[in-house]
Formats: structure tokens, sequence, C-alpha cells
């Protein structure tokens, strides 16, 4: 259960409506109470989701945050971009449930990376290199 409100953004002002139309989905809602903040973030979304990161990797990133964060709203959220970028059922399970042996060593090494980063705040020589 949400500890705010989501906007009304049909009631909002200007801002508020233009960050939502930008990513229509209830995050913005529950960002645009602060506008400017909203902006910053779907700017930074934008640019990973349509950055030179292969879509493959970037949703290996993201659904492996979901996963170590237990974000089930992330993961539910990301699922079919996952699709979409290529990944298999297999694969989103393996990510999922951090079985390295069932990715392929560049997936593998993206799981491990996040691993280290979220638990440990520092991604080891090892995994960098």
């Amino acid at each position: 259960m949400a500890r705010l409100d989501y906007v009304n953004v049909d009631r909002a002002g200007d801002d508020p409506r233009t960050q939502f139309a930008r990513l229509p989905i209830n995050i913005t809602r529950m960002l645009v109470h602060a506008p400017e903040e909203a902006a910053g973030f779907l700017d930074m979304a934008n640019a990973f989701r349509h950055g030179a990161l292969d879509p493959r990797l970037r949703e290996t990133v993201i659904l492996r945050v979901a996963a170590d964060e237990e974000s089930r709203y992330q993961r539910m959220q990301h699922l079919p971009a996952a699709g979409l970028a290529g990944l298999s059922a297999g694969e989103v399970d393996a990510i999922s449930r951090g079985d390295l042996s069932r990715l392929d060593p560049r997936l593998a090494v993206a799981v491990r990376f996040v691993d280290e980063c979220v638990s440990r705040v520092r991604v080891s020589d090892a995994t960098f290199a």
C-alpha cells in the first residue's frame, strides 16, 4: 500500500502533467510530488533506457537489482521489457535466482557486479576485470 497518494495529474499543474506524459506509469505519479526531482529522475531513466547499453544487459541489471532489493514492483514493470530485449524465461529465472551457471558469461558478470554493488557498495577487482 502506498504511503503517499498518487498525484492526480488531471488536476495537477503543467509541470507534473508534462513529467507524467514522459512516462505515464504509477511511479511517475509519485515522483511528481516533487516535479523538479521527477524531471531529473526521468532524464536519467531515459538515458539508461535509450543509451548505448545493450538492452539484454540493461534488463539483466534492472532485474537483478529488483531481486537483490526484493522489489516486486520493479520486477513486474521490467518483465515485459526483458522479454522484448530478448531475455528468455530461463535467463530471467537465472537472473532472479543469481544462478550464474545458467547465464552467458557477459550476463553472469553483470549479475555479480550488481550483487557486489548492492550488498557491498564496492565491486571487487576480479569482477571489474
